[in-house]
């Protein structure tokens, strides 16, 4: 006999034997339901059935339905041992409880964190409460009796600690339930993250709680720390003050939130990836930051109200040697022209630098742009919905470098002044609903004029700008001579005005070789265009802020853009 045939015998003998089991039930049930009803129909007939019998019959037959109940809670019982929840693994079951913890950005809402699924079934808590990984997570301040429990459970697994003083203004309570608890497990925490409140009433500063409860004791008490997350907008004092030094030998991650005068100082030869989020910063505050934490990998600086202070500004070169990844903004010109001149990074490294109006020195944003174009070929300029314009360097050979200039007073970008610096650029990509004036363009594209690639996003009437630019003439050279590809997704033209420029390259030994358009962009229809250049490419409308497209060069996919 087969396996399945076996199979199916023994799913149509279980099927028979269930059968018979419920109608036995049924049949006995039915029969105990008669019998009682029997009973005491003819006990009420009875002359001589008095209370006290009445009473007795009702105690009987609370027992019998006590006995009910529990033969159906023991027959729920059985059918839950039965349940697939019932029969996994202990370690599969770990496993799932541990998906079901509480993400790490909702820990604050609790005091402790009870594993998901932790009602399920006794077996499913006795698991959970035997397995230590679902216990690392611990959150100060917690109830003084959970505390020494969840230590127990977490067994000498390395904790997850988030630290608040939230509603913690005394300093005994501060103490009992912030300060022992956290030197207790110390040692333990691999990662932290403290939310530090300024209340101006009486509570300790982060420093001087650090100070109390962890260095007294032992300097090495985070030697197992490798992350790290510090939310404090403690008030700046004034008056300088001696930063608190605590040994982290291997922290590779650190988040700053708030002033960072009144953080504390980690150990920097691990440390490859920072994040800071502050304020009234300088390019000698930020340079001083980063020659501390030489070893950065990746370095993310949000820095509002930049400071301006040209005094205090250093002439020593900092290098970030092993830097894959950068991002800046942001400082006042002058403070960004001097952050750049003094520090040095992998040519792989992607950079981005956010640029501000200088309040002082009239240090021009293109005199910071200028020197880095002619070390890359592909240049893109965009405009952003908040006022800022986008300048976006690309190459091949280095990593890429974006410069931010915000709330730009001009609407189009100076471009003479770009021009004026060496390049090597081959591609230009414009996303600008208005373009510099005409003359602007002429002698820009005059100075770019190993231009082959030149990619537009802008309105009609620009555009025909651009083509008349494109048609102007220095030294009896038609302006950019090795313009072969021109992208013009997304903007509308005339038809007629686009065969007049084509035809003008054509004629003037220049001709233009691939052409780039939008299907129902061109007024009032394309006809004629294929036949002036090569190759002739529409492509289906888009839409709006979803322009990787436009910039794929000649015969690239779209996933090869230049983006």
């Amino acid at each position: 006999m087969s396996a399945l045939q076996a199979s199916l015998q023994a799913s149509s003998g279980s099927e028979v034997f269930c059968s018979n089991h419920r109608s036995l039930l049924a049949d006995a049930c039915a029969e105990f339901k008669t019998k009682v009803a029997n009973i005491l129909l003819a006990a009420n007939q009875e002359s001589s059935y008095g209370r006290s019998a009445a009473v007795e019959d009702s105690n009987a037959l609370e027992t019998t339905d006590q006995q009910f109940s529990s033969s159906i809670q023991a027959v729920k019982w059985r059918y839950n041992q039965k349940a697939p929840a019932t029969r996994l693994a202990n370690e599969l079951i770990a496993e799932i409880l541990q998906y079901c913890r509480l993400p790490q950005i909702f820990r604050f809402m609790r005091s402790v964190e009870t594993p998901g699924a932790f009602s399920v079934c006794k077996r499913w808590r006795d698991v959970a409460i035997t397995t230590p990984s679902l216990w690392t997570q611990v959150i100060l301040p917690m109830h003084l009796k959970l505390f020494p429990l969840l230590v127990e459970r977490s067994g000498n697994r390395l904790l997850d600690v988030y630290l608040t003083n939230r509603g913690r203004c005394e300093e005994g309570s501060l103490r009992t339930s912030l300060g022992i608890p956290f030197r207790q497990i110390a040692s333990r925490i691999y990662r932290l993250s403290i939310y530090w409140q300024d209340d101006d009433i009486g509570s300790q500063t982060l420093d001087r709680f650090l100070k109390t409860y962890i260095l007294k004791e032992n300097k090495e008490e985070f030697s197992a720390l490798r992350s790290l997350e510090i939310h404090d907008w403690e008030s700046d004092d004034p008056s300088p003050k001696k930063t608190v030094s605590i040994s982290t030998p291997l922290l590779s991650q650190m988040t700053l939130v708030g002033n960072l005068r009144a953080k504390p100082l980690v150990s920097p030869q691990k440390l490859v990836d920072l994040t800071v989020e502050t304020c009234n910063m300088n390019s000698a505050d930020i340079l001083g930051l980063l020659s501390y934490y030489s070893n950065l990998k990746r370095c993310d600086i949000w820095n509002e109200y930049p400071d301006f202070d040209e005094i205090a500004r250093p002439t020593t070169k900092v290098s970030l040697r092993y830097l894959q990844s950068l991002s800046l903004r942001s400082l006042c010109a002058s403070e960004m022209d001097h952050l750049l001149q003094h520090l040095s990074w992998p040519d792989a490294a992607d950079i981005t630098v956010c640029v501000s109006k200088d309040k002082h020195d009239p240090v021009l944003f293109e005199h910071i742009l200028g020197p880095w174009i002619s070390h890359y070929p592909s240049l893109k300029i965009s405009r952003s919905y908040v006022n800022d314009t986008l300048y976006e360097l690309d190459s091949d050979a280095r990593g890429k470098m974006k410069f931010i200039r915000r709330k730009a007073d001009e609407e189009v970008p100076s471009l003479p002044f770009l021009a004026s610096y060496q390049n090597v650029l081959n591609d230009l990509i414009l996303d600008l609903p208005h373009l510099p004036p005409l003359h602007d363009l002429v002698q820009c594209f005059h100075s770019w004029s190993l231009i082959d690639y030149l990619a537009i996003v802008t309105t009609e009437e620009e555009f025909e700008k651009l083509l008349s630019a494109l048609e102007a003439e220095r030294d009896g050279q038609v302006i950019l001579p090795l313009l072969a590809g021109l992208n013009c997704s997304e903007t509308r033209f005339r038809r007629q005005r686009m065969e007049t420029f084509l035809e003008f390259r054509k004629r003037k030994g220049v001709p233009l070789k691939y052409l780039t358009a939008t299907r129902g962009f061109s007024s009032p229809n394309a006809e004629g265009l294929e036949a002036l250049v090569e190759e002739y490419d529409e492509v289906a409308p888009i839409p709006p802020k979803s322009i990787d497209r436009l910039y794929n060069f000649p015969g690239e996919s779209d996933s090869d853009s230049v983006e």
